[in-house]
């Protein structure tokens, strides 16, 4: 009798550990790898966003250099989705710009060539939205830098560069931004 009062219990307690620990193993397996909330983040703030357009922009080109850390994951999903109902492209390059391409964003990765970067920023006269994913530079060159921040994905901005290439971001992106430069 005593044994079976014993082993009752025991089923009692593996029970509930199972209600437990079953629904936090869930969450930590569905839980979306950091590439994809970095692109997540990306499409949102393109959402969130007024890039310099022009009435002959059909889609949005978006570029990235060096390697960012989005890159793998936004180049399998960036062909099926529209922003402001303009298609978006990608475009990968491994150290610098081809200035024959007309970037609307550009990615900027670790890998980045700072010096190339630096004089292709310079002598271009397009305006875009420069956003840096691991790249050494941080906000000096770019108006958005994204980061790794505890366990999740931030995000800083420097309205100065934004307004100096013809960026406009919505309050309600601003409200999300971990830091704001240049107010």
């Amino acid at each position: 009798m005593k044994s079976r009062r014993i082993f009752t219990k025991i089923q009692l307690i593996i029970l509930l550990l199972h209600f437990i620990f079953v629904p936090f193993a869930q969450a930590l397996i569905n839980q979306p790898d950091e590439e994809s909330l970095r692109a997540a983040m990306v499409i949102g703030i393109l959402r969130y966003t007024q890039l310099p357009l022009t009435d002959n922009d059909r889609e949005i080109e978006v570029c990235t250099v060096g390697s960012p850390f989005v890159e793998a994951k936004l180049s399998s999903v960036i062909s099926g989705l529209r922003v402001n109902r303009k298609q978006l492209r990608l475009t990968k390059y491994e150290k610098s710009i081809d200035d024959t391409v007309k970037c609307h964003v550009i990615i900027s990765g670790e890998n980045t060539n700072q010096k190339l970067f630096e004089n292709y920023l310079s002598a271009s006269l397009q305006k875009q939205l420069i956003v840096c994913d691991g790249c050494a530079s941080g906000l000096s060159f770019s108006s958005i830098e994204i980061y790794k921040r505890n366990n999740g994905i931030g995000f800083k901005v420097n309205l100065k560069q934004a307004k100096d290439n013809n960026v406009v971001f919505s309050s309600s992106l601003l409200e999300l931004a971990g830091e704001i430069k240049g107010k």
